[in-house]
């Protein structure tokens, strides 16, 4: 959370060369606020905590000091504390007490509180109304609730119809929610106001591609070239806009000539390249370019998976799984990266390996019955079946009506000889689908002697 510095570039330069000389600076209160703030916008988080105690050796009685020390708390992630020292010290009229308290509150995710400070806030707030329900609504569009972010959007643009940022953060805030067809309204509006804004001419181009507006996307984008040509995303944008036209030729020239014309580029149009002949199942060509790109910042992009996913086509399964090994170095524990890397280490049975790679997805999504099907599928390989029927179970306890859940629990009935229940999951099974005991039957074709007709 930041609230907005009014610094003065005499009292920075002021302190920093005491800093550098080793002489103590004198700052009023204010002063000591004011740099404190310009500090958290800059990222300098140590300079930030070294003028709030320097702020306090010299102004130890001053009140309102001490909730630079909350926001201190708030940037180290400790909101519970913070709370907990606001609620001790109440100062009801003071906007910058409510403003951490709002923090707090949305650190915690306790939204309905958040909503009312924020609520507080701009009705306390009118010296800068337009600024204030910004501020509020960056609160929440920072934690991603996008619906309270919109509400204060809404607000703002209410005192300010034309106001660039507020119309730029709402166009964004309704792409995320998907309401693209109001996005596009703010999009356009933006541009009567910034008609040579490339970044705005790519906003309305994203939200072309999303409602499938995609030869209006290209122009969109061409726009946003012809005013920023060498910038990198829009280049990207365009190459995907027009793969998605089926262009690939075009796509493929506009490559080669970003590869002349932009050489730190090379390495991401190697990427792009790659991405192009994966998209056409051209598996083997693409694994070769995406190799012959390969270095580190390519660990962080989309075309890592898909490069992992042309050896897993090609059955290069030992070499798909020491790059998978690579990537979780570098993603983490990323539930597509860890199913694959299952299904890979299956492929060289290494069962073992299989099992866990499943077991650490699970623990990010321990009720996807997808997950616990496929786990309790590979237990039953490893001839585990009582480890399979707690898992198999577990998923038809989240679905009980759900075919898949109800033969999967049909089959390990059968393989533990408890024929009632395994007929009862198959008519449960049955019921949702006709074909169910076909399916049920390519599983355990034996099966077939002793289902009652």
């Amino acid at each position: 959370m930041k609230k907005r510095s009014k610094y003065n570039e005499e009292t920075l330069r002021r302190y920093e060369e005491g800093l550098r000389f080793g002489v103590s600076c004198w700052l009023d209160a204010e002063e000591v606020e004011d740099l404190f703030q310009y500090y958290l916008e800059n990222d300098q988080l140590s300079r930030a905590e070294q003028v709030y105690k320097h702020g306090l050796r010299l102004h130890p009685d001053d009140e309102y000091l001490p909730l630079l020390g909350i926001h201190l708390l708030l940037e180290h992630d400790k909101p519970r504390e913070a709370l907990d020292a606001l609620d001790a010290k109440p100062m009801a009229e003071d906007f910058y007490w409510h403003y951490l308290r709002l923090g707090a509150l949305a650190d915690m995710e306790r939204w309905e509180e958040a909503e009312q400070e924020g609520d507080s806030i701009i009705l306390q707030e009118q010296d800068m109304p337009l600024e204030t329900a910004v501020d509020v609504a960056h609160v929440f569009m920072d934690r991603d609730q996008l619906l309270l972010t919109l509400k204060y959007l809404k607000r703002a643009e209410a005192i300010e119809p034309s106001d660039e940022e507020v119309l730029l953060d709402t166009a964004r805030c309704l792409g995320m929610l998907e309401r693209n067809e109001e996005a596009l309204v703010y999009a356009e509006r933006l541009i009567d106001l910034q008609p040579y804004n490339a970044t705005v001419w790519n906003l309305k181009a994203s939200l072309l591609l999303a409602l499938n507006r995609n030869e209006e996307a290209l122009e969109a984008v061409d726009y946003a070239l012809a005013i920023e040509p060498d910038n990198e995303m829009m280049i990207i944008g365009k190459i995907k806009v027009l793969t998605l036209l089926d262009r690939d030729e075009e796509a493929l020239r506009l490559i080669s000539e970003t590869e002349r014309e932009q050489p730190h580029m090379q390495q991401m149009c190697y990427s792009l390249r790659g991405d192009l002949l994966f998209w056409q199942q051209k598996y083997k060509e693409a694994e070769k370019v995406y190799r012959k790109g390969f270095d580190t910042e390519f660990f962080l992009s989309d075309s890592a998976m898909r490069y992992l996913e042309c050896m897993m086509q090609l059955k290069q399964w030992r070499s798909a799984f020491r790059f998978g090994k690579r990537l979780l170095q570098v993603m983490g524990d990323d539930l597509l990266l860890l199913e694959k890397m299952s299904d890979t280490a299956y492929e060289l049975n290494d069962m073992s390996t299989a099992l866990q790679m499943l077991r650490r997805a699970l623990r990010q999504q321990p009720d996807s019955t997808y997950l616990l099907l496929r786990y309790g599928s590979l237990q039953l390989d490893a001839g585990d079946t009582a480890a399979a029927y707690r898992a198999i179970h577990k998923a038809w306890r989240l679905m009980p009506e759900d075919k898949h859940t109800n033969i999967m629990m049909a089959f390990v009935c059968c393989l533990k000889k408890q024929y009632k229940a395994m007929h009862r999951y198959l008519k449960q099974a049955c019921k949702q689908d006709p074909k169910a005991l076909d399916t049920f039957l390519s599983l355990y074709p034996d099966a077939k002697n002793i289902i009652e007709p």
